[in-house]
């Protein structure tokens, strides 16, 4: 009975985000505030997307680019491109998320935003690796480290930084992936994220074990599911202990 009322709870939630939504850019139609109404679709779209609620969330955040090209507002134009590639990739569509990707670069490469710059970068990476083009991944990638960097966002380039190494591992280079790996364990322990350096030693678990140093990808999945214990995520543990199982399967 609690899990159904919780249930209920959470559907009502969104019904009334998605209405708050929609009424937000009412009024900003009404006012002719193309720019406001792009931003407030591109909103509701990412969370389409969390929802998984794919179909939707692409012609939601393509109406969000529209409206911003229409104002001749390439920030949001940008922002809109970035999150139709996210949900383009996740929908199943990686080549099209390039090309959004691609245009979310460009824009924020004319606009000297430099943080906008390496998120679409990063992304544009993750599209790349989808579509098996694994040599570009690692530019974007690398190209995304420098401008986080630049930025001073640690947290930016960790994830970056662990992008860059699954792309390399992806592309057969162990050495060099082990060694990203190993630097996205490294930032994600000073910045004192236990959840994404788990993730990172899952990662680095995967590079060793291709390398057939099967004792040592162990090593780093135990010290995985101690980081996800200390952040207290199930999610994580458990999909941990599903590829262990599967690794020791092979």
């Amino acid at each position: 009975m609690r899990v159904a009322t919780v249930a209920a709870h959470a559907a009502a939630d969104v019904h009334l985000g998605h209405q708050a939504h929609l009424n937000a850019v009412a009024v900003y139609r009404d006012m002719g505030e193309s720019s406001r109404e792009s931003m407030v679709w591109s909103s509701l779209g990412v969370t389409l997307a969390r929802l998984h609620e794919l179909a939707e969330a692409i012609a939601t955040h393509e109406r969000a680019r529209a409206l911003a090209q229409r104002a001749r507002d390439p920030h949001s134009e940008a922002i809109a491109c970035n999150n139709l590639g996210l949900a383009l990739r996740e929908g199943g569509r990686p080549c099209d998320a390039v090309t959004a990707h691609r245009r979310a670069v460009v824009l924020m490469t004319r606009l000297r935003d430099r943080r906008g710059l390496a998120t679409a970068c990063d992304n544009l990476g993750l599209a790349l690796r989808a579509v098996g083009e694994f040599d570009q991944a690692e530019v974007a990638h690398r190209t995304a480290i420098r401008r986080y960097r630049e930025v001073a966002d640690p947290h930016g380039e960790a994830t970056a930084t662990n992008n860059l190494g699954t792309a390399l591992r992806r592309a057969g280079k162990l050495n060099a992936a082990i060694t990203a790996h190993r630097h996205a364990v490294a930032q994600r322990r000073w910045l004192r994220d236990r959840a994404r350096e788990g993730v990172a030693w899952v990662n680095l678990g995967l590079d060793l074990w291709q390398s057939r140093r099967a004792d040592d990808a162990r090593r780093c999945w135990a010290e995985a599911a101690a980081a996800f214990r200390d952040a207290d995520n199930s999610a994580l543990l458990v999909h941990l202990e599903r590829l262990s199982d599967h690794a020791d399967g092979t």
